[in-house]
């Protein structure tokens, strides 16, 4: 696709992203001289049936003007694939943001007030995002004050985003739906409410308030209230914990009613928690004990990146199994001490032993027994 001209227009540069809905691009507009990013949607995406409702919520979403929102700048069709032309978006997701090792009070609730803003607004206009979650949350740190955008906006019940299947990608999105969501009814402005209030609880907690396989996320969700955030040791007062918690209520009608009431409700919290309590970093990697990394660990990068992907799927519910080998000193002991860690960091279980060699044993046969 690289060198492809769209619209005779936008000429396709480089591959930035890619996940369920699609492939994003990065791509020249000369008649405008700009950079713009270009999602790619598969042919598969949309049924013929909806394709019109589609562009019809594109067009809406195009006309939001509000410094929350990624807005859509054009609307195509090339060899059966549809896409949209959007802003490139700098910054970082809440998502990576977090596997980088937590952020503080102070920014969890910031981003909670930003997104509720912008779904205030949304909402105002009749258009529900309907995929809340951290992937579809970017944050640019850097500028001052922070900036919080949504992207996604109004695409994903169209695009199959609700179907409960095994990709991971689609249990990492259930785990921020609503009850109604996952039970096929009527969608509305609590379902957003709902999957912010569970993108705080996963910021705050280093987990999303329910995981697991789907069989049993899917009743937890339905069924279970979402554990105490204070019973799982985060250090929050009470007005905020029950906040949240509104947020995750099974009747739509207990959530907060509007975006603009939970971000008068977190800028309460900032306000009332103050400078030490807002400065103090929230579901950072566990520090100190025996398998607690003293010093950073360099030169692993791309391990570190894989083995965080690999620790998100776990968190959805899937298993998975991750070997690590190589020559004696090359700091193997040290890269499972930081597994150790990221684990903890995220409300998983961490068990350690030690296999002895013995005579007569069989290649792994110490893994067989544990199995």
């Amino acid at each position: 696709m690289i060198g492809v001209k769209l619209l005779e227009r936008y000429e396709l540069v480089e591959q930035i992203g890619h996940g369920g809905m699609g492939v994003v691009y990065r791509a020249r507009d000369p008649l405008l001289g700009r950079e713009v990013a270009v999602k790619m949607l598969p042919p598969g995406a949309l049924r013929p049936d909806t394709e019109e409702r589609f562009r019809r919520e594109a067009k809406l979403v195009a006309q939001m003007d509000h410094p929350g929102i990624v807005p859509i700048f054009d609307f195509g069709q090339y060899l059966g694939s549809l896409f949209l032309v959007m802003p490139v978006v700098e910054g970082t997701t809440v998502r990576k943001l977090s596997e980088r090792g937590g952020l503080h009070l102070g920014e969890v609730l910031e981003i909670g007030a930003q997104a509720a803003e912008a779904l205030e607004y949304s909402h105002a206009r009749g258009v529900v995002h309907r995929d809340i979650k951290p992937d579809n949350l970017m944050v640019s740190l850097e500028s001052d004050p922070m900036r919080v955008r949504l992207m996604d906006f109004g695409l994903a019940r169209d695009t199959g985003h609700g179907k409960l299947t095994h990709s991971g990608g689609i249990v990492g999105t259930i785990a921020y739906m609503s009850p109604e969501q996952i039970q096929g009814g009527a969608v509305g402005i609590g379902a957003d409410l709902y999957g912010l209030g569970a993108v705080l609880y996963e910021c705050l907690a280093g987990a999303a308030p329910f995981v697991g396989p789907l069989y049993a996320l899917v009743p937890r969700i339905v069924g279970e209230p979402p554990p105490g955030l204070r019973g799982r040791g985060v250090e929050v007062d009470e007005e905020l914990e029950t906040l949240v918690l509104s947020c995750l209520a099974k009747d739509p009608g207990q959530r907060p009613k509007s975006g603009r009431e939970l971000a008068s409700g977190l800028r309460r919290a900032a306000a009332r928690l103050g400078g030490e309590a807002l400065s103090r970093l929230i579901a950072a990697p566990a520090a100190g004990g025996p398998t607690a990394p003293s010093l950073p660990l360099v030169g692993r990068q791309l391990e570190l990146q894989q083995i965080a992907a690999r620790l998100q799927l776990v968190a959805a519910g899937e298993a998975q199994n991750l070997l690590v080998e190589g020559e004696a000193g090359l700091g193997k002991s040290r890269l499972l001490d930081e597994i150790a860690a990221l684990c903890r960091s995220r409300g998983l279980r961490v068990v350690r032993g030690r296999l002895a060699d013995r005579q007569s044993a069989l290649p792994y046969q110490g893994f067989c027994e544990l199995v």
